[in-house]
């Protein structure tokens, strides 16, 4: 029962440990995937530089032309970055002057185009470019990645805000870089929490067997002490024989004071011993004295009662002795009176 306690509480730190490790990795994810965004950012706002330097020659004149205009067009759409990174351009209103990708959107308006999740982010980037430059998340039906997939995009104001142009990466390999780390974070949290565990068992099995030992330890030494008590009281125990004092802590102490206590009670048996033999030895000389005294009172009545019967027999001897001299007495006179009669 002792081991439950710790028991509950390995459970209890492995799920804190469990959760706190899990949200650790949670904001790890967070940060490799804005780290992640933020390059794609930095990409973005490159290209679009290097767009806008491109055509600066075409439209470096206060009012360009037509045919200026046109010719920075044509280098807008040939531009590509990447598989597909191209270029965009709309006018305030939302007209699409360029695409580089779908040269079929040019002249339809798209200020109200709304992705899957509702959001007009035709607007959104006219909007940020007019600010000054700025990036929307949006998704978009790209057939090459097999329908709609996630993606950036940033625009920026030029030719005086008549112009808001902008190019956009698809971040599905953001996405997918995030799913492997988030793969391996799971992994090295699968194998932290494997070797706790293992840790937490060992541990516990360690405690065991130190409980194991421990209770040998202590029970041994009072099971020893209770059986001595036991035969103690019982009139059965060798008062000879002493407990193993095997450590100084409170089980020693115990087995010295109960070794203490053994001698006292054998010094005490063996002083009741003596007493009791020179009683035994006091005992067998009053036997034998009262056994001469018996004999001696014997022989005196004997004695006793030989002299009675001497006395006895002295007496009707002499009560016989009596008779008869009474009898002679009584002749003697009767003799008499018969001498006297016959004179």
């Amino acid at each position: 029962m002792s081991l439950l306690p710790m028991l509950i509480i390995s459970i209890g730190l492995l799920f804190l440990v469990n959760h706190q490790m899990r949200q650790v990795g949670a904001e790890e994810i967070e940060r490799i995937r804005d780290s992640l965004i933020e390059s794609k950012q930095e990409a973005l706002q490159h290209y679009v530089e290097i767009a806008i330097t491109a055509v600066k020659p075409y439209l470096s004149s206060a009012i360009p032309t037509s045919q200026a205009m046109e010719s920075a067009k044509e280098v807008l759409r040939s531009m590509r970055f990447g598989p597909d990174g191209y270029i965009f351009v709309f006018d305030k209103q939302g007209n699409t002057l360029v695409h580089g990708m779908s040269p079929q959107l040019e002249g339809r308006n798209l200020y109200d185009l709304e992705d899957p999740d509702g959001s007009r982010f035709v607007r959104d980037l006219i909007q940020e470019g007019l600010k000054g430059g700025g990036y929307v998340a949006y998704i978009w039906d790209e057939p090459t990645r097999n329908g709609l997939t996630p993606k950036l995009s940033y625009a920026e104001a030029m030719l005086g805000d008549q112009w808001v142009l902008g190019t956009g990466f698809y971040i599905d390999d953001v996405e997918l870089a995030v799913a492997n780390q988030q793969a391996i974070l799971d992994a090295q949290l699968s194998q932290t929490l494997m070797r706790i565990f293992l840790s937490a068992l060992a541990i516990i099995l360690l405690a065991c067997i130190a409980v194991l030992m421990l209770g040998q330890r202590i029970v041994k030494p009072a099971e020893q002490t209770s059986k001595a008590l036991k035969d103690i009281a019982e009139g059965e125990g060798d008062l000879t024989k002493r407990l193993d004092v095997i450590s100084d802590d409170e089980i020693g102490q115990v087995a010295q004071e109960f070794n203490v206590f053994t001698d006292k009670i054998h010094q005490l048996v063996k002083e009741v011993k003596t007493s009791i033999e020179s009683l035994s030895e006091s005992t067998e000389v009053m036997k034998v004295v009262v056994t001469r005294s018996h004999e001696d009172s014997s022989l005196q009545q004997s004695e006793t009662t030989q002299v009675a019967a001497a006395i006895h027999e002295m007496s009707a001897a002499v009560e016989e002795v009596a008779g008869s001299a009474s009898k002679a007495a009584s002749a003697a006179l009767e003799a008499d009176k018969e001498a006297r009669a016959g004179q």
